[in-house]
Parts: structure tokens; sequence; C-alpha cells
């Protein structure tokens, strides 16, 4: 394994006029891009402009397998996605399982699959910012170092912390997270949605306290005022009109509200 250096992160009060106009400029471009892998090719355009950093990737971690995926590979365009094994795949791994910054010196030492093109005679480093979803590592950004007249990767890995925080906004989704994307976009039929809801509902029930003869009640009337509320909201409260949505007669839908103890 490579020699790696840990760095806390962080963007503080050093950062000059390159660096600010690098981040106005991204965080201009940032909210027209839909996607992670665009977001991080248009900034990784922007900080080789700036900086002349003409090598980055980005990696992920699959949610279903745990397999690392290069995702994208920003100055390489005939380089492929795919799979990635062997030394890349052990640096990647390490920087997602520690989830801090980590440079790693001497890259062009280690047989990778993906090298990046720029490599030469010089040792060069690598450094590398992980993506974080909420308190989860799921990837990471990879690129040499941006400033070449430093010894120390602490400027070059908070700027790119920062980066990585305004490119990935939306990081890859996993578990339960990645179902109420698909509900969102109602992808998902209505008994997946409520047999994962209420499963998830029911593990965090606990028997001592909870009578388990009137569970079942109480989750019929609980799953019944929701939905009652919820309706009446989407219909301004006209009761014709939530009634007809929710497939009952007005009475009845009276009925409810007063048994539900739902206020209008």
């Amino acid at each position: 394994m490579l020699p790696a250096i840990e760095s806390s992160g962080g963007l503080t009060h050093q950062s000059g006029p390159r660096e600010l106009d690098l981040l106005y400029r991204i965080s201009e471009v940032v909210p027209s891009v839909d996607t992670s892998r665009e977001r991080f090719l248009r900034a990784m355009e922007i900080l080789d402009e700036t900086f002349g950093t003409n090598y980055a990737t980005l990696t992920l971690l699959s949610p279903s397998n745990k397999e690392i995926i290069l995702e994208v590979a920003f100055g390489e365009p005939t380089r492929d996605q795919g799979c990635i094994q062997g030394p890349n795949s052990a640096i990647i791994r390490q920087v997602i399982a520690r989830a801090r910054p980590m440079a790693f010196n001497r890259i062009n030492e280690v047989p990778l699959r993906f090298p990046p093109s720029s490599l030469n005679e010089k040792a060069l480093s690598l450094l590398c910012v992980p993506i974080m979803n909420r308190s989860q590592s799921v990837g990471v950004i990879s690129t040499h170092p941006i400033y070449r007249d430093t010894v120390s990767y602490d400027k070059d890995i908070r700027l790119l912390t920062v980066i990585a925080c305004m490119i990935l906004q939306n990081p890859p989704l996993q578990g339960d997270d990645q179902l109420e994307a698909k509900e969102t976009r109602g992808s998902l039929p209505l008994d997946k949605i409520l047999d994962t809801k209420l499963r998830q509902m029911i593990e965090k029930v606990d028997p001592r306290t909870e009578s388990r003869c009137a569970l079942l009640l109480d989750i019929v009337s609980l799953v019944e005022k929701i939905v009652i509320k919820w309706a009446l909201k989407r219909h301004q409260n006209v009761q014709t009109a939530t009634a007809l949505f929710l497939g009952i007669n007005r009475n009845t839908l009276r009925k409810k509200l007063r048994d539900l103890n739902i206020h209008i």
C-alpha cells in the first residue's frame, strides 16, 4: 500500500483571489447541471483553467455489490467507465473506510489499471477526497496536487473538499434514501411504499410498551388519519372533493373526521 497522509480539510482565511474566483465560477455552474457526473466535469474544467489541473477522477461505491466504480475521468476522454480492481480499488477503499481526505505519494510506482496519462519519471502524488452522504462515505474525488510549489497538501485538500461539497449536492443514494428518491419520482407502486414504511415503523416498536393486540388497530387508525389529513390539504379542505378522491361518500368522511378527531 502507498504511504498516505491524512488531512482534516476545511477552507480557511488563507484562501486568495484565485480560489475565491474558482469557487464563485463553480457556484454559478452547479445549479444549471442536473447530474453529479456533469457537475464534476464542469468543475474540473474550471479547476484546470485556473490551476492547470489536467487529471481527476470521480469513483463511486456501488450500493448493491460494494464494487468501486469509475464514474468519470476528467482529462482522459477515451477512458471507459467500469469496475476498478487491484491497487486502484485498495486506494479508494482506504479513503472510503476512513472517510477522510488522504494524499498518496509516488503514485506512479503503483501498477494502476487506470493510470493518469500525465505520469512521467517524476514521482507524482494522488490526492483523494471522500464524497459524503450524511455521515457515510460513498465515493472519492482524486486528482494530482493543485499547488505545485508547496510541500504540504493541506491547501490542496481543503480546496478539493469544498469543491466536492459544491458539485455533489445530491450524492449517490443508498438504502432507504434510494427508496425515498424513487417515491418522489412516483416510480414505486403504493403497496411497495407502504410495505417499506410500515416495516420500518414496526421494527422500531418496543413490544414492552406497545400492546400487541392493539398494534394493528393503532396502525390502521394512524394510516387513515394521515391519508385523510393529506387528502383534505390537497383539496383545500373541500369535503366533497376529498371524499371523491378517497373513494368514499361525504357522510362517511364526516364520520371519520369525528372518530379520528380531525379538525378542519
